[in-house]
């Protein structure tokens, strides 16, 4: 198990999360083919969705890799995260994805989206603007040709093409 976490828990999946109303999450087709391309004799199953008192449902998979076997559950949720009562199979589906996901991070991979799932949410404190650079500036308006200016927008960071859009924008109408 150890070499199993040591090889997925180091695999870099920041650019395939996605985001959905402030929740992350992975795709099951990318992280299944991650798991493929090390660990080609692993199989997933799932028990049968079980309801609740409520209405609601639990839907569970057992991920097998070698000898070794994780197992997670999760609820049917809605797009807020909140358990589904009576939900149609394809909330049902949805979840049984998302389970099998989960369980994928108990092999490592991914794990570190879940850190603090169960913790309150707390909003992150935006960021202050930069503050428009007078030289930046200066630079951008006297560009003589438009692929000079696509040149000091290739390099710049996001935040610095925020706080010159519009000097971006008044030298691409001049030079257009």
């Amino acid at each position: 198990m150890k070499e199993i976490w040591q090889t997925l828990s180091k695999i870099d999946c920041s650019e395939h999360i996605e985001k959905k109303n402030g929740l992350s999450y992975l795709s099951w087709a990318w992280a299944w083919g991650v798991l493929m391309e090390h660990y080609p004799e692993a199989t997933f199953d799932f028990d049968q969705p079980q309801s609740q008192p409520d209405g609601t449902m639990m839907v569970f998979c057992a991920v097998r890799i070698g000898e070794n076997s994780r197992r997670m559950w999760l609820p049917v949720m809605d797009y807020k995260n909140k358990a589904i009562s009576n939900p149609d199979s394809f909330a049902i589906n949805t979840a049984m994805m998302r389970c099998l996901v989960k369980c994928l991070a108990l092999y490592g991979l991914g794990h570190y989206i879940y850190a603090g799932e169960d913790l309150p949410f707390v909003p992150v404190q935006e960021k202050a603007p930069l503050p428009i650079d007078p030289f930046l500036k200066h630079r951008i308006q006297s560009c003589i040709e438009i692929d000079e200016l696509r040149a000091i927008w290739k390099y710049l960071t996001p935040e610095q093409r925020e706080a010159h859009s519009e000097a971006f924008s008044e030298a691409k109408e001049r030079l257009s």
